[in-house]
Protein backbone atom coordinates (compact mmCIF):
# COMPACT_ATOMS: atom_id res chain seq x y z
CA UNK A 1 0.00 0.00 0.00
CA UNK A 2 3.22 2.09 0.05
CA UNK A 3 2.65 5.11 -2.46
CA UNK A 4 -1.13 4.50 -2.57
CA UNK A 5 -2.02 7.22 -1.21
CA UNK A 6 0.65 9.66 -3.05
CA UNK A 7 -1.41 7.87 -6.57
CA UNK A 8 -4.62 9.26 -4.88
CA UNK A 9 -3.37 12.58 -4.17
CA UNK A 10 -1.85 13.64 -7.44
CA UNK A 11 -5.42 12.20 -9.10
CA UNK A 12 -7.27 14.56 -6.53
CA UNK A 13 -4.92 17.05 -7.60
CA UNK A 14 -5.41 17.66 -11.11
CA UNK A 15 -8.90 17.99 -10.46
CA UNK A 16 -8.19 20.78 -8.44
CA UNK A 17 -5.78 22.32 -11.02
CA UNK A 18 -2.74 21.34 -9.49
CA UNK A 19 0.26 19.63 -11.02
CA UNK A 20 2.78 17.42 -9.00
CA UNK A 21 5.01 14.65 -9.00
CA UNK A 22 3.89 11.60 -6.35
CA UNK A 23 6.89 10.30 -5.19
CA UNK A 24 5.49 7.27 -3.34
CA UNK A 25 3.64 9.11 -0.53
CA UNK A 26 5.58 12.43 -1.23
CA UNK A 27 4.27 15.09 -3.07
CA UNK A 28 6.62 17.46 -5.08
CA UNK A 29 5.15 20.67 -6.38
CA UNK A 30 7.11 22.74 -8.64
CA UNK A 31 5.53 26.55 -9.11
CA UNK A 32 7.17 28.61 -11.70
CA UNK A 33 9.57 30.81 -10.51
CA UNK A 34 7.89 33.33 -11.86
CA UNK A 35 4.71 32.94 -9.58
CA UNK A 36 3.31 35.56 -8.00
CA UNK A 37 2.18 36.15 -4.27
CA UNK A 38 -1.45 35.80 -5.48
CA UNK A 39 -0.57 32.68 -7.38
CA UNK A 40 1.27 30.90 -4.48
CA UNK A 41 -2.06 31.82 -2.55
CA UNK A 42 -3.96 30.19 -5.07
CA UNK A 43 -1.68 27.08 -5.18
CA UNK A 44 -1.90 26.45 -1.57
CA UNK A 45 -5.64 27.20 -1.38
CA UNK A 46 -5.83 24.19 -4.34
CA UNK A 47 -3.20 21.84 -2.06
CA UNK A 48 -5.37 23.20 0.95
CA UNK A 49 -8.46 21.67 -0.69
CA UNK A 50 -6.56 18.34 -2.07
CA UNK A 51 -5.60 17.58 1.20
CA UNK A 52 -8.71 17.88 2.99
CA UNK A 53 -10.30 15.28 0.16
CA UNK A 54 -7.10 13.34 0.47
CA UNK A 55 -8.02 12.80 4.12
CA UNK A 56 -11.45 11.14 3.17
CA UNK A 57 -10.44 9.04 -0.10
CA UNK A 58 -7.61 7.81 2.25
CA UNK A 59 -9.87 6.68 4.93
CA UNK A 60 -12.69 5.43 2.54
CA UNK A 61 -9.65 2.84 1.25
CA UNK A 62 -8.09 2.08 4.34
CA UNK A 63 -5.00 3.46 4.17
CA UNK A 64 -4.88 5.06 7.51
Amino acid sequence: KVGRAGGIAAGIGHEEGLIFRAIGDQLALCPPMISTEDDVKEIMTRMGRTLGRLTGAVAKEGLE
